[in-house]
């Protein structure tokens, strides 16, 4: 009867150790699939990073060429209607 019993409590406790290493098992690949779809979402995330960026500095560039050109159309025109200016001043009689 002892020998029943201990059989009886060896093999519960076998059984609930095995549920145990189970669900440990499942919880694992849970754990292990989360991280995978993580390090995908950071990736994805990083690589649209760059792109903005990438984006954001080609504008940055673009703005400051077209800032230079319109800088020295402006110095083209104040040097051009100085001379206009010189011009009529230098032709005025008096």
């Amino acid at each position: 009867m002892v020998e029943n019993a201990t059989a009886q409590a060896q093999k519960a406790f076998n059984d609930g150790l095995g549920m145990v290493k189970k669900v440990t098992e499942e919880n694992m690949e849970r754990v292990e699939t989360f991280m995978g779809e993580w390090q995908k979402a950071q990736e994805k995330s990083i690589a649209h990073t760059q792109q903005t960026l990438d984006e954001a500095s080609k504008l940055v560039k673009e703005n400051m060429e077209y800032g230079m050109k319109m800088s020295a159309e402006l110095q083209k025109l104040a040097v051009a209607s100085s001379k206009q200016a010189f011009e009529i001043f230098s032709s005025v009689k008096v």
